[in-house]
C-alpha cells in the first residue's frame, strides 16, 4: 500500500500490485499515467486475458475457495470437471504444494493458450490455461516446471565471465534455496555476482553505504562479442539493504549475441554505463561498472542469457563459461566450460582487467 502526492492536493492509492495504469483527476482532467509497475501484464498485452483469469485463480486457492474457480470456467470445462472433483483437485494440490506465492508472467503459446510460471510454497509448478473465444477456461492443465517450461538446451555463442578476478556466487542454481530467480522463465538460470572475502563477507564498516561493499565501482565487461539492442540508464542506485520493487534489473546492457542468444547484464551502478544501443562490442570490452540498481540488496552484477531480445522475455539458457578458475579450499582448478553455482568462488582464468 503507498500513496502518491501530485503536489495538487490530489492523493492516489496504490494497491499491493503497485500504481494503477492512468488516473484522471479533478475538473482539469489531469491524467497521471504510471510507467513502472512491478509484475504487472499491462492491458494491450495478449497475455492480459490470460493473467486476469490465472489471478482470480490464485486468489481462490489462497483463500481455499476452490470452486469459485468453476466461475471462470466455459461449457466444456464445467462439464468435464465437477465441483466435488473441483474441490478435491485443488485441495489435495494445496496440501501437497501450499500456498502461491508468486505468479510470473504468462508465456503466450497462441492466441488461446497461456501457461505460467507458479512458485508455490514447496515447488515451482506450471499453469496451463486453453480460454475460449468468450474468455472462459476451455482447458487447465498443473505441469511439472520442467514439461511446462522445456530446457532450451547448450547456447551456441561462447560466454565469458563478466568481470575480472574472483567473485563469489550471490544467487544460481538449480533449486529454489540457490536461486531467488528460481521460476521465472526468462530469469530461471540467472546468476548474481558479488566479492566476498574468504569467510563470505561482502562488505567493510558494516555495509551502511554502496562504497563499503567490495563490488561497487568495479568494471563489468561484454561477456561475448555482439551488438548492443537495448540500455536502461538513471535508476538510482539502492540504499543496502533496500530493493528497487519497480525496476527489477535497475540499470542495465542488453547485448545480442546471435538470432536467439542475448545477453542481460543488471544491477548496474548509475550513470556508468558507456555503450550506447546499436553499438558492436567486443568480448571483455568494458560496458558499465557494478552498482545495486533494481531489485539487488547490494552491489552486483546480474547476468542471465535468453531466446529474446526484449529483457524478461523468452526463456532463459542456462550459462556456460568458458575458461573458468574455481576455488575451492584456497585451491584453484580450471574448467573448460563451467555454470556456477551459488557460494562458489570463480574468476575468468588468466585474464586481467585494469580498474
Amino acid at each position: 500500500e503507498g500513496v502518491f502526492d501530485s503536489g495538487d492536493a490530489y492523493v492516489i492509492a496504490f494497491s499491493e500490485q503497485g500504481p494503477p495504469d492512468k488516473v484522471v483527476l479533478g475538473e482539469e482532467k489531469k491524467t497521471f499515467v504510471f510507467v513502472s509497475s512491478p509484475k504487472r501484464v499491462r492491458p494491450d498485452a495478449p497475455g492480459y486475458r490470460f493473467a486476469t483469469v490465472a489471478e482470480r485463480m490464485v486468489d481462490a486457492i489462497n483463500r481455499g475457495r476452490y470452486a469459485s474457480i468453476r466461475d471462470d470456467f466455459g461449457p466444456a470445462a464445467l462439464a468435464r470437471l465437477s465441483e466435488e472433483r473441483t474441490q478435491t483437485v485443488f485441495a489435495n494440490l494445496r496440501q501437497r504444494v501450499g500456498k502461491v506465492e508468486r505468479l510470473d508472467a504468462p508465456w503466450v503459446q497462441d492466441p488461446h493458450t497461456a501457461v505460467f510460471p507458479v512458485s508455490f510454497e514447496r515447488g515451482v509448478l506450471g499453469l496451463k490455461l486453453a480460454l475460449d473465444d468468450g474468455g472462459k477456461i476451455a482447458g487447465l492443465w498443473i505441469l511439472p516446471y520442467a514439461t511446462a517450461f522445456p530446457d532450451l538446451g547448450d547456447h551456441r555463442t561462447q560466454l565469458t565471465l563478466p568481470y575480472g578476478g574472483r567473485w563469489c556466487v550471490l544467487w544460481g542454481g538449480d533449486s529454489r534455496d540457490s536461486s531467488k530467480y528460481y521460476g521465472n522463465r526468462a530469469r530461471h538460470h540467472a546468476r548474481e555476482f558479488v566479492i566476498a572475502d574468504r569467510y563470505g563477507r561482502t562488505y567493510v564498516e558494516e555495509g551502511a553505504e554502496n562504497k563499503n561493499f567490495f563490488a561497487y565501482g568495479r568494471p563489468v565487461v561484454a561477456p561475448a562479442e555482439g551488438k548492443v539492442v537495448a540500455v536502461v540508464d538513471g535508476v538510482e542506485d539502492n540504499r543496502p539493504g533496500s530493493p528497487n520493487a519497480f525496476a527489477g534489473l535497475g540499470n542495465m546492457v542488453v547485448i545480442q549475441h546471435a538470432t536467439n542468444e542475448v545477453s542481460v547484464i543488471g544491477h548496474l551502478m548509475n550513470e556508468s554505463i558507456v555503450v550506447k544501443t546499436g553499438q558492436v562490442v567486443a568480448v571483455r570490452q568494458p560496458i558499465a561498472r557494478c552498482g545495486n540498481s533494481g531489485d539487488s540488496t547490494q552491489p552486483s552484477i546480474y547476468y542471465h542469457l535468453q531466446d529474446s531480445p526484449l529483457p524478461d522475455t523468452g526463456s532463459g539458457y542456462r550459462p556456460r563459461f568458458g575458461n573458468v578458475l574455481v576455488w575451492e579450499q584456497g585451491r584453484g582448478r580450471v574448467i573448460a566450460m563451467h555454470t556456477p553455482a551459488r557460494g562458489e568462488y570463480v574468476e575468468p582464468h588468466a585474464v586481467g582487467l585494469e580498474e
